[in-house]
Protein backbone atom coordinates (compact mmCIF):
# COMPACT_ATOMS: atom_id res chain seq x y z
CA UNK A 1 0.00 0.00 0.00
CA UNK A 2 1.10 3.47 -0.34
CA UNK A 3 0.60 6.23 2.31
CA UNK A 4 -0.35 8.85 0.36
CA UNK A 5 -4.14 9.78 0.56
CA UNK A 6 -5.80 12.69 -0.68
CA UNK A 7 -8.08 13.56 1.97
CA UNK A 8 -6.89 10.97 5.04
CA UNK A 9 -3.48 10.81 6.49
CA UNK A 10 -2.28 7.25 8.58
CA UNK A 11 -3.01 8.16 11.74
CA UNK A 12 -6.84 8.31 10.93
CA UNK A 13 -8.10 5.03 11.61
CA UNK A 14 -10.40 5.29 8.45
CA UNK A 15 -7.00 5.14 6.03
CA UNK A 16 -6.76 1.42 7.08
CA UNK A 17 -10.36 0.13 6.37
CA UNK A 18 -8.84 -1.85 3.82
CA UNK A 19 -7.62 -5.85 3.55
CA UNK A 20 -6.54 -7.52 0.23
CA UNK A 21 -10.11 -7.11 -0.82
CA UNK A 22 -10.01 -3.53 -1.68
CA UNK A 23 -6.33 -4.15 -3.31
CA UNK A 24 -7.80 -6.70 -5.51
CA UNK A 25 -10.94 -4.82 -6.10
CA UNK A 26 -9.22 -1.53 -6.81
CA UNK A 27 -5.47 -0.66 -6.67
CA UNK A 28 -4.20 -3.76 -9.00
CA UNK A 29 -6.80 -2.76 -11.98
CA UNK A 30 -5.33 0.64 -11.67
CA UNK A 31 -1.92 -0.28 -11.81
CA UNK A 32 -3.15 -2.59 -14.60
CA UNK A 33 -4.65 0.14 -16.32
CA UNK A 34 -1.42 2.81 -15.67
CA UNK A 35 0.74 0.41 -17.17
CA UNK A 36 -1.49 -0.29 -20.50
CA UNK A 37 -1.56 3.39 -20.52
CA UNK A 38 1.98 4.15 -20.59
CA UNK A 39 3.45 1.18 -22.45
CA UNK A 40 0.69 0.86 -25.05
CA UNK A 41 0.42 -2.83 -25.27
CA UNK A 42 -3.22 -3.98 -25.04
CA UNK A 43 -2.51 -7.00 -22.85
CA UNK A 44 0.30 -7.98 -19.91
CA UNK A 45 1.53 -10.98 -17.79
CA UNK A 46 0.72 -10.95 -13.95
CA UNK A 47 3.19 -11.95 -12.13
CA UNK A 48 2.22 -12.39 -7.92
CA UNK A 49 4.13 -13.89 -4.74
CA UNK A 50 1.87 -14.96 -1.71
CA UNK A 51 -0.79 -11.82 -1.16
CA UNK A 52 0.27 -10.45 -4.67
CA UNK A 53 -1.43 -13.98 -5.70
CA UNK A 54 -4.52 -13.20 -3.53
CA UNK A 55 -5.12 -9.64 -5.29
CA UNK A 56 -4.89 -11.29 -8.58
CA UNK A 57 -7.38 -13.82 -7.52
CA UNK A 58 -9.97 -11.12 -5.74
CA UNK A 59 -9.62 -9.06 -9.11
CA UNK A 60 -10.09 -11.74 -11.63
CA UNK A 61 -13.20 -12.79 -9.87
CA UNK A 62 -14.69 -9.31 -8.64
CA UNK A 63 -13.63 -7.36 -11.70
CA UNK A 64 -13.63 -10.30 -14.33
CA UNK A 65 -13.54 -7.53 -17.48
CA UNK A 66 -9.75 -7.57 -15.88
CA UNK A 67 -9.10 -11.44 -17.31
CA UNK A 68 -9.46 -9.39 -21.03
CA UNK A 69 -6.72 -7.17 -19.73
CA UNK A 70 -3.87 -10.31 -19.38
CA UNK A 71 -2.00 -12.17 -21.46
CA UNK A 72 -1.59 -15.35 -18.67
CA UNK A 73 -1.23 -14.96 -14.71
CA UNK A 74 1.50 -16.65 -13.18
CA UNK A 75 0.59 -17.07 -9.14
CA UNK A 76 3.89 -17.79 -7.14
CA UNK A 77 3.28 -19.43 -3.62
CA UNK A 78 -0.59 -18.66 -4.62
CA UNK A 79 -2.61 -17.63 -1.23
CA UNK A 80 -6.12 -18.38 -1.33
CA UNK A 81 -7.41 -21.21 0.49
CA UNK A 82 -5.70 -21.68 3.72
CA UNK A 83 -7.26 -24.45 5.99
CA UNK A 84 -3.88 -26.69 6.14
CA UNK A 85 -1.67 -23.76 6.36
CA UNK A 86 1.52 -25.17 8.05
CA UNK A 87 2.56 -21.58 9.41
CA UNK A 88 2.05 -22.61 13.48
CA UNK A 89 2.24 -19.01 14.14
CA UNK A 90 -0.53 -18.19 11.74
CA UNK A 91 -2.51 -21.13 12.85
CA UNK A 92 -2.36 -19.74 16.76
CA UNK A 93 -3.30 -16.19 15.82
CA UNK A 94 -6.21 -17.37 13.74
CA UNK A 95 -7.37 -19.30 17.09
CA UNK A 96 -7.77 -15.38 18.36
CA UNK A 97 -9.09 -13.65 15.38
CA UNK A 98 -12.26 -12.36 17.04
CA UNK A 99 -10.61 -11.57 19.99
CA UNK A 100 -7.23 -9.81 17.71
CA UNK A 101 -10.12 -7.76 15.64
CA UNK A 102 -11.40 -6.80 19.03
CA UNK A 103 -8.18 -5.47 20.70
CA UNK A 104 -7.03 -3.99 18.18
CA UNK A 105 -9.96 -1.86 17.42
CA UNK A 106 -10.24 -0.85 21.24
CA UNK A 107 -5.95 0.44 21.44
CA UNK A 108 -6.11 1.57 17.80
CA UNK A 109 -3.31 -0.70 16.03
CA UNK A 110 -4.65 -0.54 12.60
CA UNK A 111 -0.79 -0.76 11.41
CA UNK A 112 0.79 -4.76 11.19
CA UNK A 113 4.14 -4.79 11.32
CA UNK A 114 5.16 -1.29 10.03
CA UNK A 115 8.29 -0.72 7.95
CA UNK A 116 10.87 0.93 10.68
CA UNK A 117 14.07 2.51 9.63
CA UNK A 118 15.72 0.41 12.62
CA UNK A 119 15.44 -3.19 11.09
CA UNK A 120 17.19 -1.81 8.14
CA UNK A 121 19.90 -0.03 10.08
CA UNK A 122 20.86 -2.95 12.38
CA UNK A 123 20.65 -5.46 9.08
CA UNK A 124 23.38 -3.00 7.50
CA UNK A 125 25.33 -3.12 11.07
CA UNK A 126 24.61 -6.57 11.52
CA UNK A 127 24.51 -8.80 8.70
CA UNK A 128 26.99 -7.66 5.89
CA UNK A 129 29.31 -10.18 5.21
CA UNK A 130 32.10 -8.90 7.16
CA UNK A 131 30.05 -8.90 10.30
CA UNK A 132 30.61 -12.22 12.02
CA UNK A 133 27.12 -11.79 13.39
CA UNK A 134 26.01 -13.07 10.11
CA UNK A 135 25.84 -16.21 10.23
CA UNK A 136 24.29 -16.35 13.85
CA UNK A 137 22.20 -13.86 14.17
CA UNK A 138 21.14 -12.94 10.67
CA UNK A 139 20.46 -15.98 8.80
CA UNK A 140 18.84 -17.53 11.84
CA UNK A 141 16.16 -14.43 11.85
CA UNK A 142 15.64 -14.76 8.20
CA UNK A 143 14.97 -18.32 8.27
CA UNK A 144 12.37 -17.39 11.53
CA UNK A 145 10.34 -15.25 9.13
CA UNK A 146 10.76 -17.25 5.50
CA UNK A 147 11.44 -20.57 6.33
CA UNK A 148 14.41 -22.89 6.94
CA UNK A 149 16.13 -23.93 3.78
CA UNK A 150 19.63 -22.63 3.65
CA UNK A 151 21.29 -23.68 0.20
CA UNK A 152 18.89 -21.50 -1.18
CA UNK A 153 19.95 -18.57 1.24
CA UNK A 154 22.48 -15.71 -0.71
CA UNK A 155 23.02 -13.86 2.90
CA UNK A 156 24.67 -11.32 0.96
CA UNK A 157 20.70 -10.34 0.70
CA UNK A 158 20.18 -10.51 4.42
CA UNK A 159 20.83 -6.73 4.93
CA UNK A 160 18.34 -5.64 2.16
CA UNK A 161 15.53 -8.35 3.07
CA UNK A 162 15.09 -7.03 6.67
CA UNK A 163 15.40 -3.15 5.32
CA UNK A 164 11.91 -4.09 3.30
CA UNK A 165 10.56 -6.80 4.92
CA UNK A 166 8.23 -6.22 6.86
CA UNK A 167 6.62 -3.32 4.68
CA UNK A 168 3.74 -3.24 7.02
CA UNK A 169 -0.12 -3.91 6.78
CA UNK A 170 -3.51 -2.90 7.54
CA UNK A 171 -4.63 -5.30 10.31
CA UNK A 172 -7.65 -5.60 8.95
CA UNK A 173 -5.61 -7.58 6.01
CA UNK A 174 -4.39 -10.10 8.68
CA UNK A 175 -7.78 -10.25 10.39
CA UNK A 176 -8.79 -11.99 6.66
CA UNK A 177 -6.49 -14.22 6.23
CA UNK A 178 -7.33 -15.37 9.46
CA UNK A 179 -10.66 -15.67 8.66
CA UNK A 180 -9.96 -17.45 5.42
CA UNK A 181 -7.68 -20.02 7.41
CA UNK A 182 -10.89 -20.79 9.89
CA UNK A 183 -13.14 -20.89 7.03
CA UNK A 184 -11.56 -23.23 4.81
CA UNK A 185 -12.90 -21.11 2.26
CA UNK A 186 -12.03 -17.97 0.39
CA UNK A 187 -14.62 -15.23 0.66
CA UNK A 188 -15.12 -12.32 0.99
CA UNK A 189 -14.61 -10.14 4.47
CA UNK A 190 -17.22 -11.24 7.47
CA UNK A 191 -18.14 -7.98 9.04
CA UNK A 192 -20.31 -9.46 11.55
CA UNK A 193 -23.81 -10.28 11.04
CA UNK A 194 -25.69 -7.56 11.02
CA UNK A 195 -23.31 -5.32 8.59
CA UNK A 196 -22.92 -8.63 6.41
CA UNK A 197 -26.55 -8.23 5.81
CA UNK A 198 -26.19 -4.68 4.95
CA UNK A 199 -23.08 -5.11 2.31
CA UNK A 200 -23.49 -8.89 1.00
CA UNK A 201 -27.17 -9.16 1.49
CA UNK A 202 -26.53 -11.97 3.69
CA UNK A 203 -25.80 -13.20 6.82
CA UNK A 204 -22.36 -14.38 5.63
CA UNK A 205 -19.69 -13.61 3.85
CA UNK A 206 -19.97 -15.11 0.26
CA UNK A 207 -16.90 -16.80 -1.58
CA UNK A 208 -15.02 -15.25 -4.01
CA UNK A 209 -16.22 -16.77 -7.48
CA UNK A 210 -13.39 -18.34 -8.76
CA UNK A 211 -15.21 -19.65 -12.13
CA UNK A 212 -14.87 -15.93 -13.40
CA UNK A 213 -10.77 -16.15 -13.29
CA UNK A 214 -10.93 -17.04 -17.55
CA UNK A 215 -7.33 -15.76 -17.87
CA UNK A 216 -4.87 -19.02 -18.31
CA UNK A 217 -3.52 -19.56 -15.19
CA UNK A 218 -0.10 -20.81 -13.85
CA UNK A 219 0.16 -22.04 -10.19
CA UNK A 220 3.89 -22.51 -8.92
CA UNK A 221 3.69 -24.16 -5.60
CA UNK A 222 6.21 -26.04 -3.31
CA UNK A 223 6.19 -28.96 -0.69
CA UNK A 224 7.74 -27.23 2.43
CA UNK A 225 6.12 -23.61 1.59
CA UNK A 226 5.33 -22.36 5.64
CA UNK A 227 2.48 -20.37 4.15
CA UNK A 228 1.17 -22.51 1.70
CA UNK A 229 0.12 -26.39 2.03
CA UNK A 230 0.04 -28.52 -0.80
CA UNK A 231 -3.55 -29.59 -0.43
CA UNK A 232 -4.53 -25.53 -0.35
CA UNK A 233 -2.78 -25.50 -3.09
CA UNK A 234 -4.35 -28.64 -5.13
CA UNK A 235 -7.77 -27.42 -3.85
CA UNK A 236 -7.41 -23.64 -5.71
CA UNK A 237 -5.93 -25.54 -8.80
CA UNK A 238 -8.93 -27.57 -9.28
CA UNK A 239 -11.20 -24.33 -8.80
CA UNK A 240 -9.58 -22.55 -11.47
CA UNK A 241 -11.65 -22.92 -14.85
CA UNK A 242 -8.57 -22.04 -16.75
CA UNK A 243 -5.40 -23.83 -15.01
CA UNK A 244 -2.92 -24.21 -17.57
CA UNK A 245 0.13 -25.40 -15.20
CA UNK A 246 0.16 -26.86 -11.59
CA UNK A 247 3.94 -26.41 -11.28
CA UNK A 248 5.55 -27.93 -7.96
CA UNK A 249 9.45 -26.46 -8.03
CA UNK A 250 11.73 -29.26 -7.79
CA UNK A 251 13.45 -28.55 -4.46
CA UNK A 252 12.15 -30.74 -1.56
CA UNK A 253 12.79 -27.72 1.25
CA UNK A 254 11.88 -25.07 -1.14
CA UNK A 255 10.44 -21.98 1.49
CA UNK A 256 7.66 -19.04 0.82
CA UNK A 257 10.42 -16.94 0.10
CA UNK A 258 12.71 -19.01 -2.03
CA UNK A 259 10.22 -17.98 -4.70
CA UNK A 260 11.79 -14.14 -4.43
CA UNK A 261 15.61 -14.84 -3.54
CA UNK A 262 16.08 -18.67 -3.71
CA UNK A 263 19.64 -19.31 -4.86
CA UNK A 264 17.75 -21.35 -7.66
CA UNK A 265 15.35 -19.42 -8.33
CA UNK A 266 16.14 -18.35 -12.19
CA UNK A 267 16.70 -22.01 -13.00
CA UNK A 268 14.12 -24.00 -10.92
CA UNK A 269 11.10 -21.23 -12.05
CA UNK A 270 11.93 -17.89 -13.64
CA UNK A 271 13.41 -19.54 -16.88
CA UNK A 272 10.19 -21.92 -17.35
CA UNK A 273 7.91 -19.24 -16.43
CA UNK A 274 9.48 -17.27 -18.99
CA UNK A 275 9.32 -19.83 -21.60
CA UNK A 276 5.53 -20.21 -21.11
CA UNK A 277 5.14 -16.37 -21.67
CA UNK A 278 6.94 -16.62 -24.79
CA UNK A 279 4.50 -19.26 -26.06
Amino acid sequence: HGKNHVSLSTAQPAFWQFSWNEIGSFDVPAIIDYILAVTGEAKIHYVGHSQGTTDFFVMASERPEYNDKLKSAHALAPVAFMHNIPSLLLKILSVFQNSIDRITKFVGLNEFLPSTELLGELGKWFCTDDDWTQGILCTNIYFLIAGYNPNQLNASLIPDFLENVPAGAATKQLIHYAQEINSGKFQKFNFGWFKNNQIYGQAFPPNYDLKKITVPVHLYYSKKDNMVHPKDAQKLADNLPNLQEFFLVQDEDWTHFDFLIGIDAIKLIYAHMAEQMEK
